[in-house]
């Protein structure tokens, strides 16, 4: 336990973490993917989420981490972790998938749609984000004063999201939730639908005339909620 003593006491110096740890083999073993994706030494991860991390200042990092140690506090003190970490994930995706949206371009429309990996409906707002930062996000535009600056403040905000996501994502794994929907993974699932979702809202809100679909894509939304859920999410 050296090692992951020394892992809490940069992460989460307490007590009961490290009883938890002790005790609990998801608990270490999550606890090791936030500090190996915050932490930057000779364990960390070499990736584009844990890069962006690590560069954050301080102050900041530690916030974020708070955030997601937060969320694991929440899957372990639940009485159904399984449950738990899917609402964990639906959470996160829903927060994600407006942010996702924006940056979705139709160049590789047909080739990520027969693939499997893009909705049909998901036809990209790339070319939409100018229009939708000036009318549906204003106030992020009066805070940060020009569509420039708002699409870089949404950059770095779509990487924070998908962070929390991957490690909400993580959590399910390890819990080994691998359970297929339609033949899909039930996370890209339902990543895919609610990202489809952010943009059909986003045309609305411009007045975009809606394609033919939309009414059933809302029903296969739900019907993945009920899947994973039950009734007790909308």
């Amino acid at each position: 336990m050296t090692f992951m003593n020394r892992i809490l006491r940069t992460i989460a110096p307490s007590f009961a973490w490290r009883r938890q740890v002790e005790n609990d083999e998801w608990t270490k073993q999550i606890m090791l993917q936030v500090h190996m994706s915050f932490i930057d030494d000779e364990h960390s991860k070499n990736t584009t989420t844990s890069n962006f991390l690590q560069q954050q200042p301080e102050s900041l990092r530690n916030e974020m981490m708070r955030v997601v140690l937060n969320r694991i506090s929440a899957v372990v003190d639940s009485a159904d972790r399984k449950l738990a970490c899917r609402r964990w994930v639906l959470e996160e995706a829903k927060a994600y998938a407006p942010v996702r949206s924006l940056f979705v371009s139709t160049e590789s429309y047909h080739d990520e749609v027969g693939n499997g990996v893009r909705h049909p409906l998901n036809q990209g707002l790339w070319d939409y984000a100018d229009s939708l930062i000036t009318q549906s996000l204003k106030p992020l535009l009066d805070e940060h004063g020009s569509v420039e600056e708002v699409k870089n403040f949404l950059r770095r905000e779509s990487m924070w999201l998908y962070a929390r996501l991957e490690f909400a994502n993580t959590g399910r794994l390890l819990l080994d939730d691998k359970q297929l929907i339609d033949g899909e993974d039930w996370v890209c699932l339902l990543l895919k639908l609610l990202v489809t979702e952010a943009e059909v809202d986003y045309l609305d809100f411009l007045g975009v005339p809606q394609l033919s679909g939309v009414s059933q894509l809302r029903a296969d939304i739900a019907r993945l909620k009920n899947v994973l859920f039950g009734s007790s999410v909308q």
